[in-house]
């Protein structure tokens, strides 16, 4: 589905329509009731967010983004496999753990 609101986009549809609702949502073991209750919508409502046929609206992707654990970028542009990615890990690093990450990095390659 997310291809579909993806595709959307892209041939001129709301630029409302492309998120990763339900990726997010499948990957946190949550149902669509689950999800709905949490975030204060009903059922029907978040399967037409889903699918596309309804744009959401700024206070649900807050909302989602409480619920699901990621932050409003994830949420939007990627699914929860991009949120593992280096990038997405190195961001969430306080600064000391980037220095030792980095020192790690540095040994394991042999760089100094």
């Amino acid at each position: 589905m997310a291809k579909f609101n993806q595709l959307r986009m892209r041939q001129g549809g709301a630029a409302r329509s492309a998120h990763f609702i339900r990726e997010w949502r499948k990957h946190r073991g949550l149902t669509q009731h689950d999800l709905a209750e949490q975030i204060g919508i009903t059922r029907s409502y978040l399967s037409m967010i889903e699918t596309g046929k309804r744009p959401y609206r700024q206070e649900i992707i807050s909302a989602a983004t409480t619920v699901l654990g990621c932050t409003p970028e994830e949420l939007i542009k990627g699914g929860p496999a991009k949120a593992d990615d280096i990038l997405s890990l190195w961001s969430d690093l306080t600064e000391a753990e980037r220095i030792e990450g980095l020192e790690t990095l540095k040994n394991m390659f042999g760089r100094e």
